[in-house]
């Protein structure tokens, strides 16, 4: 499957059930259904790539290299 939506290199990602999570040099994560390939939502907020993503069960936590910012959001949250 391809899952396209990104507008630069993807870094990191991780897949928890169904869900995909892909961080990108597009300062963006993105969450996809895994099995339909669907992007569900976007994550903005990074000024840089985002090189690390870490989902810990209902919290998407992020960082960066170059700021050393660590973000969290709780799903469902903005």
């Amino acid at each position: 499957r391809t899952y396209e939506g990104h507008r630069d290199w993807v870094y990191c990602l991780q897949v928890v059930g169904d869900m995909l999570y892909s961080g990108s040099t597009d300062n963006t994560v993105r969450a996809w259904s895994a099995s339909s390939g669907e992007l569900l939502r976007t994550y903005e907020g990074h000024g840089d790539t985002v090189w690390c993503l870490q989902v810990v069960g209902d919290t998407l936590f992020t960082g960066l290299l170059k700021d050393g910012a660590l973000r969290w959001r709780a799903e469902g949250g903005e």
